[in-house]
């Protein structure tokens, strides 16, 4: 039950916030956004690991933050690749047609170079996906 409640939260913050995203857009422009996220978000995180004594954070091997770096500039610019899209078109179908493009594409990675599983509920999920994506772009 625990899960399902995690679950119906993730699906509800991930779903809201690039409603949110769209209106702090309009006031203001997409790099601003994407800094002030960053920024905001930075400082959340510093407070929490300060509330949390995670003095763990700083003993980690070097290749780990690299990685993470590297994550984090991922993130930097797809989100700002993101808010343009907001700025340009609606909330609702710009998650409608990033999200089943990330779920194939994440799939593909994960199979040709993380070894995960390919099976036929994920081919026969991907399929019904594309579908669903080739009807949401017919005009």
């Amino acid at each position: 039950m625990y899960n399902y409640l995690i679950g119906a939260l993730n699906i509800f913050f991930w779903s809201i916030k690039p409603l949110i995203e769209k209106g702090c857009i309009k006031e203001t422009n997409v790099i601003d956004c994407v800094l002030l996220r960053y920024i905001l978000g930075g400082i959340l995180s510093i407070i929490i690991a300060l509330y949390l004594s995670r003095k763990t954070l700083v003993k980690f091997e070097t290749f780990l933050y690299l990685k993470m770096l590297f994550v984090a500039i991922i993130g930097f610019v797809g989100l700002y690749l993101n808010y343009i899209l907001l700025k340009n078109y609606e909330a609702g179908y710009v998650a409608a047609i990033i999200g089943p493009l990330v779920v194939i594409c994440t799939s593909l990675l994960g199979i040709l170079f993380y070894g995960e599983s390919m099976s036929l509920n994920k081919i026969i999920g991907t399929l019904i996906i594309s579908l669903g994506f080739y009807i949401l772009l017919k005009k």
